[in-house]
């Protein structure tokens, strides 16, 4: 497998990075996000996109710290790890779980582009309550929170594909609401008149 090392003004030592600086430029030249527009817009060759693929390298590592690295090649980063598997229940080859790595990367490196400090939100909740468009109504019983641990930490693209790493990190079980690698599917439906034996008639209707 190949390392890939990207090397910043004034550092003691070159930093080891997922897929590669030319490979996240290719990949964020087809993407049309506004953070993919912010990272072409930096001069190639300088420190500023090296730094985004740093942070979304490191993004990446912090997301999967629950697992375990095999370090194969002498990589010093989290991927590959031991137990991840496919769909279907294989192990994930080292060449596909450093795919994987990468693209979050490149995608973690848009994010910081928009949004610098996108790494360190804690909440990816919502506080939304009713939406209601052309007599379409959707509603929520409570607003999701990652600080109450009923909504995920981590941005949707990241999360979507990492999830076999992620499910490795987090011991190979399924996610959790309220763990770092975790996601809320749907809201609360319990309903206080599942109650109503405990109500009775005192009068007539």
């Amino acid at each position: 497998m190949s390392l890939f090392h990207v090397e910043l003004t004034g550092a003691s030592a070159p930093y080891e990075v997922y897929g590669g600086i030319a490979a996240c430029g290719d990949y964020l030249l087809a993407a049309s996000g506004a953070g993919a527009k912010k990272y072409r817009a930096l001069p190639a060759g300088g420190d500023s996109r090296d730094r985004l693929l740093i942070g979304g390298t490191r993004w990446v590592d912090d997301l999967l710290a629950g697992g375990v690295p095999t370090h194969a090649g002498g990589t010093t980063l989290r991927v590959p790890m031991e137990d991840v598997v496919n769909a279907d229940g294989s192990p994930m080859s080292d060449a596909d779980q450093l795919a994987l790595a990468a693209r979050a990367a490149f995608e973690g490196a848009a994010l910081l582009a928009a949004d610098q400090d996108a790494a360190a939100a804690v909440d990816t909740g919502s506080n939304l309550r009713k939406l209601d468009a052309q007599g379409t109504s959707i509603e929520f019983f409570r607003p999701t929170s990652a600080a109450d641990g009923t909504a995920s930490r981590i941005p949707g693209v990241l999360e979507r594909i990492l999830r076999p790493l992620l499910d490795a990190a987090a011991g190979g079980a399924a996610a959790q609401v309220g763990s770092a690698a975790g996601a809320s599917y749907g809201t609360c439906g319990d309903s206080v008149f599942e109650e109503r034996d405990r109500y009775v008639r005192t009068g007539p209707l």
